[in-house]
């Protein structure tokens, strides 16, 4: 198995983008500050509730948070809380328009490919926005 960090083998394909990221500061890893707020949706995951509880969080403390967020559950719990949102589609589409990507819809593309769920209407929207 190839390795990127500290001879510890690849877990995925995308480990070394993963440990790139993080070392250069594109993702943090956070605490999740406690609190009593109890979630208005059963259906939200361990994950999306901390992500939810640190925008919270930040907001509160007076940063701007955009949270990226696809789940249906989750978007719908943040929207309750007045949180901002995007998804990942969407993302790809501002990457595109900003040019960081050469074109989105091979992106897009390629995520649904490997089981990831956008809807066609969000695919089709996004890639109207971007021109493709």
């Amino acid at each position: 198995m190839k390795s990127c960090l500290s001879g510890l083998p690849s877990l995925t394909p995308t480990y070394c983008l993963l440990v790139s990221a993080l070392s250069e500061g594109w993702i943090n890893v956070v605490e999740v500050p406690t609190s009593d707020d109890k979630l208005l949706n059963p259906g939200i995951d361990a994950g999306e509730a901390s992500t939810l509880q640190v925008a919270k969080h930040w907001r509160e403390a007076g940063d701007a948070v955009l949270v990226v967020m696809d789940d249906r559950a989750g978007r719908l719990e943040a929207k309750s809380h007045g949180l901002a949102l995007i998804g990942s589609a969407a993302v790809i589409g501002l990457a595109k328009t900003e040019g960081l990507v050469p074109a989105a819809r091979p992106l897009l593309e390629q995520m649904v490919a490997s089981g990831y769920f956008i809807g066609p209407s969000i695919v089709s929207a996004v890639l109207a926005s971007v021109n493709e």
